[in-house]
């Protein structure tokens, strides 16, 4: 059988076949054949290396583009933050860049640097003549948007230096309002700024009117109704109607109507002032307690602006003000007084001379009456500090210097509220010596001084609050609503107690007492019960008695004797009447005995 020939045997062998026959040759010889092997061969090897170089060839492009895409994409990420930081320059800073160069130039020069140090690191002049083709195009592209971007904030920045020029012009008119030849610039100065825009933006005059004009007003109405404005401030009311009148087709609707309403209210206002003047100085209080004339003073004003409800109603609200001014003054005033009066009686003067002092002069009469009273009951008071233990008790109790306190126990539940009392001057406090007696009102100003201080204002109220708890829910008395004026003055001369008797514990004890205990303390004594003569005798809290109540309690028989002994010797140390062995006095004695805290029967008994 005949072998194939390979590269590696050149070699043919033929096999003899059975009775084959040999004669001279008729077709290829055998050389033949190796000849045309060998140059088949050839052609392979050339066709070979052809191929080897194409893939040779295709493998470095490809080594290169690797190379240049990696490239790009660092130029693309450096190009991207380079306008970014470009885009963000606006206004003045786009255009006004360091050494004058203009925005495209100046990120141009940062692009192509990094575009330069990119390209040194490529390895052959291939790989760089295709990576500045690419550069290029990204130079071209970021040069073209910022281009677009300066075009932009040149026009951006005109509009704001418009918009800044006509903003200077509105508070030039604004602050020299009452200029007319600066009110007049400014108004050119926007009207120029509105000529600009209008050629800016190529507005036909008669086309575009209504951009025109609104461009105008919407720049003049600011300026318009800020010198209005300064106009009422002065209280030019007649003015800022006549600039209104003259310029209000330059305004918002809006401004319109808010400067219109305006300049009627401040007109009412300015025109009610004038006619509570003519009030005031024809009804006035010639003296520093003269009374203040309201009445006659509404009905002048009702006539003055017959017709003008408004107005008199503005004029009126002027006159309450200055009335208020007035009482408060007055208050100051005769707290001044009184304190000056009672400090001249503590020196040792005496009345006679005190009346002929202006500051008697100055105090109005029922406060003289007041005074005198209170000196009357000082003096009581002071007389009988030589008493015995006992009858000092008793002495003290039955003080007018105290039934002037019990006798005024409603003012002094509003009085002693640290919200009412905080709110009040020294001098205001001292001045209640009148209404309170001298024990009274140095509880007071001791409370006074007190509540000075955040923390013990704080307390204050606290304390304020737990007595009126305790009062609500032990004596089943509303506390927070209580009524008429008798359940007030008994509340009121019940604080005064509570407030004393717990200033004295602490003072014993020398610290503060905690809530708990003061607590504790008025519910204690609030449970403590007396017996109430009537048609029906009745059991009462001893601290919830009214004077009425208190005028009938029951003095039981096994007290009586020794407490009626205690009171003539009082009544003998002092000889003041206050003091005698009367049943009123024998019920304080006695109450007092049951509780500190109990109510003390009318003074009158």
């Amino acid at each position: 059988m005949p072998r194939v020939p390979t590269y590696d045997n050149l070699q043919t062998q033929v096999s003899g076949m059975p009775n084959a026959q040999f004669g001279a040759p008729s077709g290829p010889t055998a050389g033949g054949i190796a000849a045309e092997q060998a140059s088949q061969f050839g052609k392979n090897l050339t066709a070979a290396g052809g191929e080897m170089a194409k893939i040779q060839i295709k493998v470095q492009e490809e080594a290169n583009q690797v190379l240049i895409d990696d490239a790009t994409n660092q130029l693309v990420q450096k190009r991207t933050q380079l306008q970014i930081e470009a885009l963000s320059m606006t206004g003045r800073n786009a255009l006004d860049r360091p050494d004058g160069q203009s925005l495209q130039s100046e990120y141009g020069d940062k692009l192509k640097a990094v575009t330069a140090e990119i390209s040194s690191k490529l390895r052959n002049s291939a790989q760089q003549k295709s990576f500045a083709h690419a550069s290029g195009q990204l130079a071209n592209q970021m040069n073209g948007t910022l281009g677009t971007h300066v075009l932009q904030q040149q026009k951006q920045f005109q509009a704001d230096t418009w918009k800044a020029t006509a903003l200077a012009a509105q508070q030039q008119g604004v602050m020299l309002y009452g200029d007319p030849a600066m009110r007049e610039q400014s108004a050119s100065a926007i009207d120029s700024v509105v000529g600009k825009i209008s050629a800016a933006n190529k507005w036909d005059p008669t086309e575009d009117k209504a951009l025109i004009d609104g461009l105008r007003t919407e720049l003049m109405s600011p300026m318009i109704g800020g010198i209005i404005h300064g106009m009422l401030g002065a209280g030019k009311s007649a003015d800022a109607l006549d600039y209104y009148n003259a310029n209000s087709t330059m305004l918002t609707l809006p401004h319109r109507v808010a400067l219109h309403d305006a300049i009627q209210s401040v007109d009412v206002m300015v025109r009610g002032e004038a006619g509570a003047d003519a009030a005031w100085a024809a009804f006035a209080p010639k003296g520093p307690n003269d009374p203040i004339r309201l009445y006659d003073m509404e009905q002048s004003l009702r006539e003055t602006f017959k017709g003008d409800p408004k107005m008199r109603d503005a004029a009126m609200t002027s006159i309450k003000q200055r009335a208020a001014a007035f009482n408060a003054q007055q208050s100051e005033v005769n707290a001044g007084n009184t304190n000056e009066v009672y400090g001249m009686l503590d020196a040792g003067k005496s009345m006679a001379y005190v009346k002929g002092t202006a500051a008697w002069m100055g105090l109005p009469e029922s406060e003289r009456h007041n005074i005198i009273r209170g000196s009357e009951s000082e003096a009581a008071t002071n007389a009988a500090r030589g008493a015995s233990e006992a009858s000092r008790q008793v002495s003290l109790l039955g003080a007018k210097d105290k039934l002037l306190l019990i006798s005024n126990g409603a003012d002094y539940l509003h009085d002693s509220d640290p919200d009412v009392l905080s709110s009040m001057t020294r001098r205001q406090v001292e001045a209640m010596r009148t209404k309170y007696g001298l024990e009274g009102v140095q509880h007071l100003l001791s409370r006074f001084d007190m509540l000075q201080n955040k923390d013990a204002k704080l307390t204050a109220r606290i304390d304020n609050e737990t007595f009126k708890a305790v009062v609500t829910d032990v004596l089943d008395i509303d506390a927070y609503k209580p009524g008429g004026k008798d359940t007030k003055a008994m509340l009121g001369n019940l604080k005064n107690r509570v407030d004393i008797l717990l200033q004295s514990k602490a003072q014993a004890l020398r610290r503060p007492l905690t809530s708990e205990e003061k607590t504790e303390f008025m519910r204690e004594e609030a449970a403590k019960m007396v017996t109430v003569g009537g048609w029906f005798n009745s059991d009462k809290p001893a601290a919830a008695l009214t004077p009425s109540q208190a005028s009938r309690v029951v003095v039981p028989a096994s007290t009586r004797e020794r407490l009626v002994k205690d009171l003539a010797a009082a009544y003998k140390k002092t000889g003041d009447k206050d003091y005698g062995p009367t049943e009123g006095n024998l019920r304080r004695l006695y109450l007092k005995e049951i509780s500190p805290l109990s109510g003390l029967p009318d003074a009158t008994q």
